[in-house]
């Protein structure tokens, strides 16, 4: 027991401040490349009720192939000038599959991938 409320107050007691921090220059204080990292986009798939709402029975490939048509409609971008596509999920143990099929679905081949 003693160990446990050691433990559990060391969570709660009031840290001393860092003196010795340091600072570090940031990636916008660097000039601009032809291979920086952009976001150009960030949409997310309709919300229903799990297993229960109007999108019960719709498949991840088909709500993130509605997403990527939305975002190369929305930026206008060539999908062949797409070097990497970022997906979030939380439930689905297969997302990664999912957003390489919903790519195929929406004809998205990523540029490093030809």
């Amino acid at each position: 027991m003693t160990h446990r409320l050691q433990t559990v107050l060391r969570h709660v007691q009031v840290s001393q401040p860092k003196t010795d921090l340091q600072s570090y220059s940031t990636a916008a204080s660097l000039p601009n490349r032809p291979d920086d990292i952009v976001i150009v986009s960030a949409l997310r798939t309709p919300i229903g009720k799990a297993k229960r709402g109007s999108f019960k029975d719709t498949l991840n490939d088909d709500l993130l192939a509605a997403a990527f048509k939305g975002v190369l409609n929305q930026t206008k971008i060539n999908p062949a000038d797409i070097g990497d596509i970022c997906v979030g999920n939380v439930s689905d143990p297969s997302a990664a599959l999912s957003a390489r099929l919903a790519q195929f679905y929406r004809s998205v081949t990523l540029a490093n991938s030809r």
